[in-house]
């Protein structure tokens, strides 16, 4: 089975629209480490690759810091395996796998197989050591929050994942692990961080993936042929392909797939999947390798049934070739043939409507986007969850990774602290075409970005080298984005960096979060006298409470009122005329 291999359940009951699943978690961390085999904090240190019959399985060699759960001593190694591996020139890719990177340190929750451990739950309730200032954190991998989770059938709701202080961490586990301790409490180490607060070195836009298990990887040439087979194809489906391929090409601008038609392909099913030895042979002789096949009623029976239009509705994926090239200054693998399977009777469960949308998601994968996290970015086609039409996010995403015809060649875009708690910001192009000017915009958040400064393009077919500096940073992180503006208006994003400045004007937090209706408690500790503004931001933009702030140097606290808030990710942003400060919190 040479495929990426990424599988959507939708789950649709009595007409409601439920999130798509692919785990079911534990209630917190405490019962992770009570149902794992090991539990340990542990450093990458090789990443191999071990053939055995026609496949390559990738193992990572870690060696254990601290044991919390099992008979590994620390200074002890053990091979840990991806779900993922390669047969022949292609990997077959697995959405939520865990692909470690040497040198860094995790905590995980272990699973013992033949010679080798794998994670109980792929990347959920693994976590890296993050270090801010003196003090070392535990970090969710961003996987974590674009898995979709299956409700507990004792009706429970789960602790989610979040940023906890390693040393109390670690205390809390091994205390419940040895029976210390009976009752769970992550309270001691939990902070009111999220993963975005730490600094990321990656370009692609904040929130996107087009990773699907095994590194970042997208279509050369992104003008792709999609077929449907002639098997069961639902009546009048050309028109439908029509619509779907349409919204697509309306809303992603780097992208060009063409409806080619029926074909008629008759599977060999005998690895049990649609996508076997034969398929992409067959998809070659239609288009070499720019092509992809949907394929309707699961004809190898890849996919359980649906029981009374419950299950899984489809799945989406693509190739990969082991080749890779270089787009916007980082490494991407080549994507290949694409195809999207449909189960039976699926549409006998959806509206035309919901149908349409439910294959733009799929089709999306084809192109190697994964899911979006639906709390942050709700209400968008790529969430775990049916049935969204296209939104900005989805547009961000997409369209910075597939945005081919950029009047600009960018070499390089850095920014680093520099004296004085200032910021340099470098950047360096290859050549300009029809460019009016750059814009550099800044952020505390990742979300909302203010411009910094407007620098002109010089318009060459040289190396220009542009740098600005950033004199009066946020405290904490500050987050960059550069685009370039042409001659027609058309602003294109080309990078986005983010610098960490040391907390000069002191200690903010706010409790407890979640929060339910109340007051949310601000506490500040500032080095001298805060003049300013208060304001809570929504997931949308929108201010939905401001007012003026004035605070003394030291230690103060300050009681926010949060009644008629609706549930949700909220920002509450203190602002005064030399410091903007940013924190966020849950409404329950």
């Amino acid at each position: 089975m040479k495929h990426a291999f990424h599988i959507i359940l939708f789950i649709i009951l009595a007409g409601s629209k439920l999130p798509a699943t692919s785990i079911i978690p534990f209630r917190h961390l405490g019962e992770a480490v009570q149902l794992s085999d090991a539990a340990v904090l542990a450093t990458v240190e090789q990443n191999f690759e071990t053939p055995s019959g026609n496949c390559v399985y990738f193992d990572g060699k870690f060696r254990v810091i601290t044991r919390i759960k099992g008979d590994m001593t620390p200074g002890e190694t053990f091979i840990l395996r991806q779900q993922s591996y390669r047969t022949g020139d292609f990997n077959v890719d697995f959405a939520g796998d865990f692909v470690p990177e040497t040198g860094k340190t995790y905590l995980i929750f272990l699973k013992q197989y033949a010679g080798y451990w794998k994670p109980v739950t792929m990347t959920y309730f693994i976590f890296e050591v993050k270090k801010t200032g003196d003090e070392s954190f535990l970090v969710p991998l961003p996987e974590t929050f674009s898995i979709a989770l299956v409700p507990r059938p004792d009706g429970v709701l789960p602790e989610p994942p979040a940023v906890y202080r390693l040393a109390d961490m670690l205390h809390i586990l091994q205390q419940y692990s040895n029976g210390i301790t009976s009752t769970w409490d992550a309270s001691a180490a939990l902070t009111t961080l999220l993963p975005d607060d730490f600094p990321q070195e990656r370009v692609l836009p904040t929130g996107c993936s087009f990773d699907l298990g095994s590194g970042q990887c997208r279509w050369q040439n992104a003008a792709i042929n999609i077929y449907f087979d002639d098997t069961n194809v639902p009546a009048g489906f050309s028109g439908t392909l029509d619509n779907i391929l349409s919204a697509l090409n309306t809303n992603y601008t780097g992208i060009d797939p063409v409806n080619s038609g029926q074909v008629s392909f008759t599977p060999d099913c005998s690895d049990g999947t649609v996508t076997g030895t034969d398929f992409t042979s067959f998809l070659t002789s239609l288009n070499g390798n720019q092509t992809t096949l949907i394929i309707f009623d699961d004809p190898c029976n890849q996919i359980p049934n649906l029981s009374g239009c419950v299950g899984t509705l489809a799945v989406g994926g693509g190739y990969s070739s082991s080749a890779t090239h270089v787009y916007k200054g980082e490494t991407w693998k080549n994507a290949l043939w694409g195809y999207v399977v449909v189960n039976n009777g699926v549409t006998a469960c959806l509206t035309a409507s919901e149908y349409e949308i439910m294959l733009t998601h799929e089709l999306t994968h084809t192109y190697r986007m994964g899911h979006l996290n639906a709390a942050m970015y709700p209400n968008q086609n790529m969430n775990p969850v049916c049935c969204n039409p296209i939104n900005t996010k989805d547009m961000e995403c997409m369209n910075y990774t597939y945005d081919i015809a950029l009047p600009v060649k960018l070499v390089s875009f850095e920014a680093h602290p520099a004296r004085n708690g200032q910021v340099d910001i470098t950047w360096t192009t290859a050549s300009e075409n029809e460019t009016d000017h750059f814009v550099i915009e800044r952020s505390a958040d990742g979300l909302r970005f203010d411009i910094l400064a407007n620098i002109p393009a010089r318009n060459t077919k040289s190396l220009n080298r542009y740098n600005l500096t950033d004199e009066t940073p946020f405290s904490g992180l500050s987050y960059y984005r550069l685009s370039e503006v042409g001659f027609d208006g058309k602003q294109n994003n080309l990078g986005l960096k983010a610098v960490e400045i040391g907390q000069q004007d002191g200690e903010v937090s706010v409790y407890p979060d979640p929060v339910n209706d109340g007051n949310l408690t601000l506490k500040t500790n500032f080095v001298s006298e805060f003049s300013g503004s208060l304001e809570i931001v929504d997931m949308n933009g929108r201010v939905v409470t401001q007012r003026s702030l004035s605070l003394n140097k030291g230690e103060q606290t300050l009681e926010q009122p949060v009644d008629g808030l609706t549930p949700g990710i909220y920002w509450m942003k203190l602002e005064s005329a030399n410091s903007l400060r940013v924190l966020r919190f849950y409404k329950n």
